[in-house]
């Protein structure tokens, strides 16, 4: 029972897919286009990859600093590190040291990685920025082309529904005697032709609507519905393409991105130069070491008296000659022990200068070189593009506009011819092949008038887009 209601919900959902659909206004779309857009989210990341590489620049100025030990066993003959001399047993030794050193100069090295860097991050987040617009203006585009196909499928309806009623009113003056009975048949003919009208514009309203949610990365099972937009009176837009293009220029993200990217090279040539400059570094150290050879003599307050093999002649006697020597004892030193006693700090202030790499300075300097330039050249071919992108946005943006007006113009005069073909053929003065093709016109003038009138506005955008990107 459950499963049949949840069947039934769902198929009602389906079939009244207005009533459901979540409405969307135009900011709407755009703020959920960029969120949803994978190479915004991209260049998001490329942010965050160039600032962990500039933290790692930031670090690299800090002193390096490195703790060493090392064990080691000697059997046979050997050097006893501890007393340097020759002998032949097993001996352990250790050692331990720490390390420290720092640059003072490399040529501004790190200085000019720094500023490169910091380029590079901006001209990333320019990139995003950049992405965005690209999205907002493609949603702002499908969006206008959802809201002309709407207006299409409407005036298709439209045009039905008057046919429609004029096959009632027919069939009423054919039962009078009024009209003929060919003019039935014409006028039924003539609603297959806008029952097709209607599914033509429904197919054309739905590939615009999977176009506006492709762009917003949802689902094209998503039921999404778009806000009408308040258009104003339509007047021919007023700016020129050289004005649009001298601010265009200014503020278009895409442009900055470049510009950014070569500031960042010049600084990437900066820091090859610096390789051409003496390494300046300080450096110091301390060490210690402990071998288990090591030996010490332990004297003790006990003596004996020993005797030096000397003699001393008394009154004709040689008296041997004795001595005190106090008893002492070998043993080894602990390890805490000799580690205090083998100390051994040294620092000193280190310069190596370059002389002879490899060419390595010149060909690396002649790649940046060319990298810079190639980046320079990209950025004439951006600015040629959008000068020739907006020239041809103005051109299209005033065929529109003339277009627009022409078709105003015979809305107006086939409105008023198919007022006067209506009365006439209601009362019978007029055949019903006439009067179709009266309605006819009438019927494409108003879907022409709608497609001049957001083709413009869609021309129209583009320009905006181009003079007032934030």
């Amino acid at each position: 029972m459950k499963l049949q209601k949840l069947i039934l919900i769902k198929a009602l959902m389906l079939l009244s897919g207005e009533i459901f659909a979540q409405k969307y206004s135009l900011q709407q779309c755009i703020e959920t286009a960029i969120s949803n857009n994978l190479k915004v989210q991209q260049s998001s990341i490329d942010v965050k990859i160039n600032e962990a590489n500039l933290q790692q620049i930031h670090d690299n100025r800090l002193p390096v600093v490195n703790a060493s030990t090392g064990q080691g066993m000697s059997f046979g003959r050997g050097v006893d590190p501890y007393t340097n001399t020759s002998i032949n047993q097993q001996i352990g030794y250790n050692n331990v040291g720490i390390s420290s050193s720092v640059i003072l100069f490399n040529g501004w090295q790190q200085i000019n990685s720094m500023k490169q860097q910091e380029y590079q991050i901006i001209a990333e987040k320019t990139n995003v920025k950049a992405n965005k617009e690209n999205v907002t203006l493609n949603v702002i585009l499908a969006y206008l082309q959802v809201l002309s196909n709407k207006e299409q499928v409407v005036v298709a309806n439209s045009q039905a529904s008057v046919t429609k009623q004029q096959i009632e009113k027919t069939e009423k003056l054919i039962r009078a005697g009024v009209l003929a009975e060919t003019n039935l048949i014409d006028l039924k003919v003539q609603l297959t032709n806008d029952e097709l009208g209607i599914v033509n514009a429904k197919n054309n309203l739905s590939g615009a609507n999977l176009t506006l949610l492709q762009w917003m990365n949802l689902s094209p099972n998503e039921l999404v519905e778009v806000e009408p937009l308040t258009v104003n009176e339509i007047n021919l837009f007023a700016p020129t393409a050289e004005e649009v293009y001298n601010q265009a220029k200014e503020k278009q993200s895409f442009l900055k991105v470049n510009e950014y990217r070569v500031l960042a090279a010049n600084k990437a040539i900066e820091v090859i130069k610096g390789t051409r400059y003496p390494v300046v570094s300080f450096n110091v150290g301390l060490s210690t070491n402990y071998s288990s050879a090591a030996k010490r003599n332990i004297i003790s307050e006990e003596s004996s008296e020993i005797n030096t093999g000397l003699f001393v002649p008394v009154n004709g006697i040689n008296l041997p000659v004795m001595a005190v020597q106090p008893k002492s004892s070998i043993e080894s030193i602990s390890y805490f022990n000799q580690l205090e006693l083998n100390r051994n700090f040294t620092f000193n202030l280190q310069v190596r200068i370059p002389i002879l790499n490899g060419y390595s300075y010149r060909n690396k300097l002649n790649v940046a070189n060319l990298n810079r330039e190639n980046l320079l050249f990209s950025d004439k071919i951006n600015r040629q593009q959008l000068r020739q992108n907006i020239e041809q946005a103005y051109n299209n943006m005033t065929m529109a506009f003339e277009r627009y007006s022409s078709i105003t113009k015979q809305v107006s005069a086939s409105q008023e011819a198919f007022s006067i073909a209506e009365i006439k053929f209601n009362s019978g003065t007029m055949n019903s092949l006439d009067y179709n093709i009266t309605k006819s016109n009438f019927d494409k003038a108003k879907i022409n008038l709608i497609q001049a009138k957001y083709d413009y506005l869609l021309r129209m955008r583009v320009l905006e887009f181009y003079q007032d990107t934030p």
